[in-house]
């Protein structure tokens, strides 16, 4: 009922009521609520009655007067509507049709994304769907019927383009349409067919463009605004738009993480209050599949990351051996300081842990990009260096020898294998730390005697 707001039709409610309150139906306390509530309606009379079927509710607007009878009254809410449907003036009955039917749609809204919740909290949901589903939501015709969708990542200064959902053309648009009346679709249909490497053709006309966020000041408030594109021109023709189109900064608290913007590009339609709910509600959504994603995304690195050292982890290093491709070929480095047992004996655990973090800082900023550093274990690193070139090994770990020789004053010792030349990895890494012991003996990098 409160829908009727918007409709901005003022009504008075009349309220025939028996004397004993046991006896008067429930609905009939539910208007005289309704009127007290709603700013367009107000409670003309309240009269007693002195028997019990001669309670009723007399509701009169501008567009005529309509009676619910003590039988009426006595109905549910669902046949209470449908008969005010079928029986009230035509602009009413169309109005409350209008509001039921938008209600249903938005329902079917809020089913989708409880669709897509459930698809995300599964292990096998990846981003990329998740963001297509979103768009498909907003533009679908059995939720925000938009003709076109997009997403954008925020970056300092600026939106970037990421995602889209829509036709190209005019002509592309029909076809699409006509396509849409021969088939049925709903979200769960669309997240169990579609890839996670689908990538819509609309995407050719925007990628790599950008909005700068200075432009979108005036809108970054969380909420959807409905703009014509002699407003923000410069976004209406980076992005092809033809009237009015929707924009909505995705916030999380203060923070912004994206931008969606959606318009009726093709049918040229105003742009809807449901739409703009659809929109609003979806989008809501959206900053909480992100930000949740970022959050697992932060604590899976947490995991990964040991927090002394900042290398890899024991536990990122079991999830690497075990990921291995077939395909894959590199060198198994060990590395182990020396007397580092008994310096933390001596000077005590603080001093073995400050000497642990230079150990890290030295190994992470002295391996190359595509090489991967793990804390094996107490003060043993293992490295995996993408190359079987023993040149190409003996600069990387006399970098290393040199920052924290230069840092601290000790050295360590290093034992090389290579992967899969000597077997497969359990055996290249016993070759490698077998090196590492002799190389305590020698002083120098063990490499294997022939690859």
């Amino acid at each position: 009922m409160s829908e009727i707001v918007k409709y901005k039709i003022p009504m008075s409610v009349d309220l025939f009521v028996y004397y004993e309150p046991e006896e008067v139906p429930e609905n009939l306390y539910k208007f005289w609520r309704i009127a007290r509530k709603l700013p367009n309606a107000n409670i003309g009379r309240i009269i007693v009655v002195e028997k019990v079927e001669d309670q009723k509710v007399v509701i009169t607007s501008s567009h005529g007067e309509y009676t619910l009878t003590y039988e009426a009254l006595n109905l549910s809410a669902t046949d209470i509507v449908y008969n005010m449907i079928r029986e009230t003036t035509p602009y009413i009955s169309r109005t409350l049709f209008e509001i039921h039917q938008n209600a249903t749609r938005f329902a079917q809204s809020f089913v989708n994304t409880s669709l897509i919740t459930e698809y995300v909290l599964k292990p096998e949901s990846d981003i990329n769907t998740t963001l297509y589903a979103f768009l498909t939501g907003i533009t679908a015709g059995y939720s925000g019927s938009f003709n076109r969708a997009m997403f954008f990542y925020h970056r300092t200064g600026e939106f970037v383009f990421q995602k889209a959902i829509g036709p190209r053309t005019l002509e592309e648009a029909h076809e699409l349409w006509e396509a849409i009346e021969d088939i049925e679709l709903n979200m769960t249909d669309f997240l169990e067919t579609v890839s996670k490497d689908f990538t819509s053709e609309i995407e050719t006309l925007y990628r790599g463009k950008s909005i700068s966020e200075n432009i979108l000041s005036d809108f970054l408030d969380g909420e959807p605004h409905v703009v014509n594109r002699s407003v923000l021109p410069t976004i209406a023709d980076e992005f092809d738009i033809v009237n009015e189109f929707v924009i909505m900064a995705l916030k999380s608290g203060d923070s912004i993480v994206g931008l969606l913007l959606a318009d009726n590009n093709f049918d040229l339609k105003e742009i809807t209050d449901y739409q703009i709910s659809v929109l609003r509600n979806l989008g809501n959504q959206m900053v909480l599949v992100i930000e949740n994603r970022r959050f697992l995304e932060s604590l899976k690195e947490r995991a990964e990351i040991d927090a002394l050292t900042e290398l890899k982890s024991r536990r990122a290093f079991e999830e690497f051996i075990n990921n291995i491709y077939p395909s894959q070929s590199f060198a198994v480095v060990f590395l182990d300081l020396n007397k580092f047992k008994a310096i933390n004996d001596t000077q005590g655990h603080e001093k073995g842990d400050e000497l642990l973090r230079i150990w890290g800082m030295c190994v992470n900023s002295c391996i190359r990009k595509d090489d991967v550093a793990f804390r094996y274990g107490g003060d043993e690193v293992v490295l995996i260096l993408n190359t079987l070139e023993e040149s190409d090994i003996e600069k990387v770990v006399r970098r290393i020898e040199e920052c924290f020789k230069k840092s601290t004053g000790l050295t360590f010792s290093s034992g090389v294998s290579f992967y899969p030349l000597e077997g497969d990895i359990q055996r290249v890494l016993r070759l490698a730390d077998e090196r590492c012991y002799r190389s305590k003996l020698s002083g120098k990098i063990e490499f294997p005697s022939q690859k």
